[in-house]
């Protein structure tokens, strides 16, 4: 990895360990641009290099359902009917999963 490549990876570990919430880091950023990296310039460095990109499901504000299968269509949960997308029609709570396959894979291709 290149020098810039840890400076990215030690920023985002800083994130998750010091446990900060989105807007927390972004606040980092705006007030120190040349120490906090973009969170999706870091999301983009770290797909590029692990090589595993998340799969982005709609799901319930209060986690009742994911949209998928036969749930694909609907505008809003069949459980407690909170709508799925937030009034600029982004979904109101996206949920990003990686495939547990090439988790594994990467995993012990480093063994």
């Amino acid at each position: 990895l290149s020098a810039e490549d840890e400076k990215i990876f030690t920023t985002f570990y800083m994130k998750m360990n010091g446990q900060f919430t989105n807007v927390q880091y972004n606040t980092l950023n705006f007030t120190y641009p040349d120490v906090f990296y973009d969170l999706p310039y870091i999301e983009r460095c770290i797909q590029h290099v692990s090589g595993m990109k998340p799969i982005t499901y709609d799901c319930c504000i209060n986690s009742c359902v994911a949209y998928i299968g036969a749930l694909a269509k609907l505008k809003c949960c069949p459980h407690c009917s909170e709508p799925r997308f937030k009034m600029n029609g982004k979904p109101a709570q996206p949920y990003h999963y990686l495939l547990i396959i090439p988790q594994l894979q990467a995993q012990y291709a480093n063994v």
